[in-house]
This record gives structure tokens, C-alpha cells and sequence, in this order.
């Protein structure tokens, strides 16, 4: 039985408060560091947090509680596509993001593809012609995530937004356009470049359909922003929300007040071919991360996608990942978990601030467009990515089963 709170210990009086300095210099002494910045982590790129964070303002974020889950379905043969489908729709995925054009199925195949199933489809695609705008505006499907700009950086397309603008996808009343942020991932953007890209890439998108005709929130309707989740936990988490954050600062110079929907991806640079099984893992933690940062759309790839054996086991399980974290885990029944936590909101801050100023550095130049011309960009993307494969290499960055606790072998 619980005693009365009138007869219960006043424990403050038998172990009185230390001060936070107090605190701070007994877990400097216990850590062997002279002050806690020393200890301080973050991202690639940063920026760096202390593992003692004090009270910061919150971050606003405005999201609601729950996700969609997006299969991913990448094939390029309309059979393949069509069993993708099936599958998608047969696990109880939400919709599907079909990958079509370059690398993907042929668009001039997609309408026969799209007969075949009645699950939302959207269909995701780099650059486009003319021909093949006017079938993707003809194909019956919930969206379109069409980013020439990444198109660009795979090698597919130019990035001429305003031609882009100017198809018939416009005036299908659909979301269209994208910002894929998975081309910049692949191309070695850390994570404070992808939350700056995302505000560049919106901002250029907003000005041309705006200068099409459209208002802000027309225009605003039009857009997603496609983000790679690392299973870099505390990062991701703080990616998500510094691109929400952002964006709606972005749009309110539109004038605009709608949201820009944010789909959650875990990232290719998550999965290994060695050892794949702990790709289940990498992969667990990027959803929990998407969907802690408060994704409106969440895709998780197979384990098995990197040796390009995908099967059904691999798509099954990255599914049942997305299920379990709701309907066994109930994360979504709360909007932005990550409110309030003073790590995860400094990190937002400071990666939100961080990519910001970069951004605002980019518009001087002409904005996202006139700087990836430049070719500038590009060098400081590729030394990121060589840097971070020597990192790697060295294991200064550890890879479980990859270049730590590798199978086979004894750890002493």
C-alpha cells in the first residue's frame, strides 16, 4: 500500500539538488574529459552536440500522427512490375512508388502495367520528354515524383525546371514534381547538404510554377521531397525535422501555407553485401527514425537489395518492419515523438541553422541550379564521398559485419 503523500520522505531534504555546473563537473571528471564539448558528436558535416543538453526552444513542427506506407517497386519489365504490384497490394502496403524511365520500366509500357492493379500507385522518374509527360499525364495514378535536378546528377537529364513546368503533368491537378534527395545522398551529401538542398530544390520549383501562373499553395500542391534515412538514429531524426521545419519557411516566402508532403526512404548507402542480414537492422533503425522525424510516407528497401537478389523475403520482411512499428509498436499514434527531447531538438536547431545558412548562400549565386553549373557543388559533393569511403576503409566508420565484428573472426 502507498503511504499517504503527507507522510512520504521530503527526499529533497536528505539529497539536495547539485547544480547543473555541479553535474556537469562530476560527469567531466567520470568521463576523463575537461569539458563536455570535448565529448560532443553529429553527423558528417555536423553540427556537433554535447551528450548534456539543456533546455532549447522547440523546434515547430507542424505534422499530424501516422504514416502511409510506400512499397518501392523497381523493375524493368512490365511482368516484374506487375507482380511488384500485386505483391505491394497483397502485404497491405499503402501504395506503391513505381520506378520508371531510366534504370526503371519504360514508360511507354507503364499504361498496361497500371491496368494490372488497383493499388495507389505513384511513379517516380528523373527527367522527362515530351512524349513521355504526355503518357505519365494520361496514366491513371495518385502522383508523380518527377526531379529533373536529380535526373541531372544520375546523368539522365538537364535540369531545365521550367520546361518541366511547362508539360502537361501541371495540369493534371496531381502532385508532380519532386525533390529527391536519395540522387544527392549517392552523390556524397551529408546530411546538413541534403536539408540545404531540399530548401534550394523547393525554392526553385516554387518560383517557376509561380512564375507559370500558379498561387503559392497551388504550386506548394505540386511538390514532395523524397529524404534517404540513414540507421544513423539521432541524425535522420534531426534531418527529417530541420526539412519540415525548413520548408515551411521556405513556402511562407510564397506566401503559401500548405504543407509539402515528406517521404521517408531508407537509404542505399544503409544496406551491405557483406554480411546482408544485418541490413534487417540498419534498416529497422532508419524506419524508426523516419518515422520518430515524423515522415508523412515511409518506403523501406529489402535487406537483400544490394546484391541485386531481391525476393520475396526481402520485400515481405522491409514491409513487416512498417507494420510492426505500427501496429504492434503504435508509433503512430503521436505527431513529432521527437518534441521536447532537448538532444533531438538542439541537433534539429543546429542542422536546420546550419543548412539554412547554406542555402541562403546558394541564393546569392542564382540558387540551386546556377550553383550545381558551377561545377563547385559537384567537387565538394565528391570529396565527402571520398573522404567517407576512406573513413570506411580505415574503420574509422564502423560498419557491423563489415569492418567490425565481422563473421569469422575473433574479436580480442
Amino acid at each position: 500500500m502507498l503511504p499517504d503523500s503527507s507522510e512520504s520522505p521530503r527526499l529533497k531534504d536528505h539529497f539536495p539538488l547539485p547544480s547543473l555546473e555541479a553535474w556537469e563537473a562530476r560527469a567531466c571528471k567520470d568521463l576523463g574529459i575537461s569539458t563536455l564539448a570535448e565529448s560532443a558528436w553529429g553527423p558528417e558535416g555536423g553540427p556537433s552536440v554535447p551528450p548534456l543538453t539543456r533546455s532549447v526552444a522547440p523546434v515547430p513542427i507542424r505534422t499530424r500522427p501516422g504514416w502511409r506506407y510506400a512499397e518501392l517497386v523497381d523493375a524493368q519489365l512490365p511482368g516484374q512490375a506487375a507482380l511488384g504490384l500485386r505483391d505491394a497490394s497483397g502485404g497491405a502496403a499503402d501504395l506503391a512508388i513505381l520506378h520508371c524511365g531510366a534504370g526503371g520500366l519504360p514508360i511507354r509500357l507503364l499504361p498496361d502495367v497500371m491496368r494490372s492493379t488497383q493499388l495507389p500507385v505513384a511513379i517516380s522518374a528523373g527527367g522527362l520528354s515530351k512524349e513521355s509527360a504526355q503518357i505519365l499525364a494520361q496514366t491513371h495514378c495518385v502522383g508523380y515524383l518527377v526531379d529533373p535536378i536529380a535526373g541531372h546528377l544520375r546523368g539522365e537529364s538537364e535540369t531545365d525546371l521550367r520546361s518541366a513546368v511547362d508539360s502537361p503533368l501541371s495540369e493534371t491537378g496531381r502532385r508532380c514534381y519532386a525533390v529527391d534527395l536519395r540522387a544527392w545522398e549517392e552523390a556524397g551529401a551529408p546530411p546538413v547538404y541534403l536539408a540545404a538542398v531540399a530548401f534550394a530544390a523547393v525554392a526553385d520549383w516554387m518560383a517557376a510554377l509561380t512564375e507559370h501562373g500558379m498561387n503559392g499553395n497551388d504550386a506548394a500542391a505540386r511538390l514532395s521531397v523524397i529524404v534517404p534515412a540513414s540507421h544513423e538514429l539521432f541524425p535522420t531524426i534531426a534531418l527529417l525535422r530541420a526539412v519540415r521545419a525548413g520548408l515551411a519557411r521556405v513556402l511562407r516566402g510564397f506566401e503559401a501555407s500548405a504543407a509539402i508532403p515528406i517521404v521517408g526512404v531508407t537509404a542505399a548507402a544503409a544496406l551491405e553485401e557483406r554480411d546482408p542480414y544485418t541490413n534487417l537492422i540498419r534498416t529497422t533503425t532508419a524506419a524508426v527514425a523516419s518515422v520518430i522525424g515524423a515522415v508523412d510516407f515511409l518506403s523501406i528497401r529489402p535487406f537483400d537489395t544490394v546484391d541485386t537478389s531481391e525476393g520475396d523475403r526481402g520485400r515481405r520482411l522491409a514491409r513487416n518492419i512498417a507494420h510492426l512499428l505500427r501496429h504492434e509498436g503504435h508509433l503512430d499514434k503521436v505527431a513529432d515523438p521527437a518534441a521536447g527531447s532537448f538532444y533531438a531538438e538542439a541537433m534539429t536547431r543546429e542542422l536546420g541553422a546550419t543548412a539554412w545558412d547554406l542555402f541562403a548562400d546558394w541564393e546569392t549565386q542564382g540558387g540551386l541550379t546556377a550553383v550545381l553549373s558551377s561545377l563547385e557543388l559537384a567537387e565538394m559533393l565528391g570529396t565527402f564521398r571520398s573522404e567517407r569511403e576512406r573513413n570506411l576503409e580505415s574503420g574509422q566508420i564502423k560498419r557491423i559485419g563489415v569492418n567490425h565484428y565481422v563473421e569469422g573472426e575473433v574479436s580480442v
